[in-house]
Formats: C-alpha cells, sequence, structure tokens
C-alpha cells in the first residue's frame, strides 16, 4: 500500500508486551545487535503504530520482567 496506516496492535497476552523487531521505514528503530537481539524498546511503541507506504514492520511478544 503506499500511504501511510495507522496499525493497531491486538493486546498482549498477559505478562507480555509488543516489542518492534524491524520496520523497513526506519532501520535506526529496532535494528538487531550483533547477538541478534532486537535492541529496541516496548515502551517507545506508538498505538497505533505509524506504519509508513511500501514497508514492512515486525512485532514480537516479549515477557515482562518480574519483580
Amino acid at each position: 500500500y503506499h500511504d501511510r496506516l495507522d496499525f493497531t496492535l491486538p493486546e498482549a497476552a498477559e505478562g507480555q508486551a509488543w516489542s518492534l523487531a524491524f520496520d523497513t521505514a526506519k532501520p535506526e528503530a529496532g535494528e538487531f545487535g550483533s547477538n541478534g537481539k532486537s535492541e529496541s524498546a516496548e515502551s517507545s511503541l506508538e498505538s497505533p503504530y505509524p506504519l509508513a507506504g511500501r514497508s514492512v514492520a515486525v512485532f514480537v511478544a516479549k515477557s515482562l520482567p518480574t519483580n
């Protein structure tokens, strides 16, 4: 699709949060580090997520830290 699309993720399962693995329109946000793990932060996700035209974003459900 050629225009921006505001995408709303479904609610994450209890004890989990969505994390941006990568977005082809924002290569600096969510790049994979040398350890192969995403360096993005769950708290930086906007809702709804502004997905740029002609791009792909991948999100991963990650467990929240327990106290």
